[in-house]
């Protein structure tokens, strides 16, 4: 029975990797004396670098905004909250209004014929 094609390119690539990553262990005697990896190329450690002081540098920015906007007014934003509340309508809610509705409001008199009953 003979492997198929897809089989054999999975082979090939699994021990193309094997190969790569032997290049970037370390010997195990190394790793067993408890000598440390080998140290990050300087390009390599200068993006971390600039990387950590841009995040620095933005998170300084966003704590001085905050800081200069003043206190905020609790009362306000908890009313300019309820008035978009109370404001908004769902787009699905004409489907509420139904035919006849103010006649589920109220209470009808025994003994008079509603005027949407058929035989006025």
């Amino acid at each position: 029975m003979s492997t198929p094609p897809e089989d054999r390119e999975l082979r090939e690539l699994f021990a193309q990797t094997r190969v790569e990553d032997f290049g970037r262990t370390p010997p195990f005697a190394r790793v067993r004396r408890g000598q440390a990896p080998r140290p990050l190329a300087p390009r390599r450690v200068g993006l971390r670098v600039a990387l950590a002081g841009g995040v620095a540098m933005l998170l300084v920015a966003v704590g001085a905004l905050t800081v200069l906007r003043g206190p905020r007014d609790p009362d306000a934003e908890a009313l300019a909250l309820a008035h978009q509340v109370s404001a908004w309508r769902s787009p699905t809610d004409f489907l509420l209004d139904i035919p006849g509705a103010e006649y589920l409001r109220t209470i009808p008199d025994i003994g008079e014929v509603p005027p949407w009953y058929p035989l006025h």
